[in-house]
Order: structure tokens, then sequence, then C-alpha cells
């Protein structure tokens, strides 16, 4: 892999779960994996910057336990989803298995006005 492409993967790596570019940059790591961390994933890891967490989140445990050297910027809740869809794909990017160790629940939703929905999810989900 040579430097520019290095570059580039490294801007996307951040974002790669939720950005369609992901699946034209995976291809480095689906070719050779390991090159891939030693070059990118392990880089990325050791870098020290700040790591944006909402106070209190799973994430901000995680950051503290394994990146010791990043620092933790609370910020607010900021997540406003347009549609039913995005509002349901974001339940599972922000659902803190953690903090809600020992909840079993059921959600059903009903969802009117320009688009019309039903839904039930249930927690603890499915890792």
């Amino acid at each position: 892999m040579n430097r520019e492409n290095v570059r580039s993967v490294a801007r996307s790596v951040y974002c790669m779960a939720v950005c369609p570019a992901g699946e034209e940059v995976i291809s480095p790591f689906l070719e050779n994996r390991k090159a891939f961390l030693r070059e990118v994933d392990k880089p990325l890891q050791k870098k020290q910057e700040t790591v944006y967490v909402i106070a209190g989140s799973d994430a901000e445990g995680h950051v503290a336990r394994r990146f010791p050297h990043k620092k933790p910027k609370r910020v607010g809740q900021s997540l406003r989803p347009r549609s039913i869809s995005g509002f349901l794909r974001g339940l599972s990017i922000t659902f803190q298995r953690h903090r809600s160790e020992g909840l079993n629940a059921t959600y059903h939703f009903t969802f009117s006005g320009e688009e019309y929905y039903l839904s039930s999810l249930s927690a603890p989900l499915p890792t």
C-alpha cells in the first residue's frame, strides 16, 4: 500500500461503519488484513487526540480503559433522525449495552404522519 493510499484509508477508517464510502476503502483491509492493521489501524489507535463522547456513556468508559492516552471530551446528544429508518438504525448505534445491563424489555413503536411504520425492538440487543 503506497503512502497516498494509506492517507486515504486513514481518513476514512473513522467513519467506515456509518459511511457508504467504507465499501470503497475496505479492499486494502480485505487484501491484507495484517498489513492494514499494522500500517493504518495501529497508528490511529496510538495517535494522541481528542475523542468526543457522551457523558456517562459506554464509549466514555471504553476510551478511558482502552486508550488512556486519548483525551475524552464530553459532548451533548445531537442525533436528529430525519426518517423512521434513520431513527431505528440509530438505536443500535446509541444503545448503551453496559449501562442497560440486566434490562429485559420489548418496545413497540407506532409511527404515524408522513410515514407510517410499526416496529418492535427487544433489549438487550443481540450481539
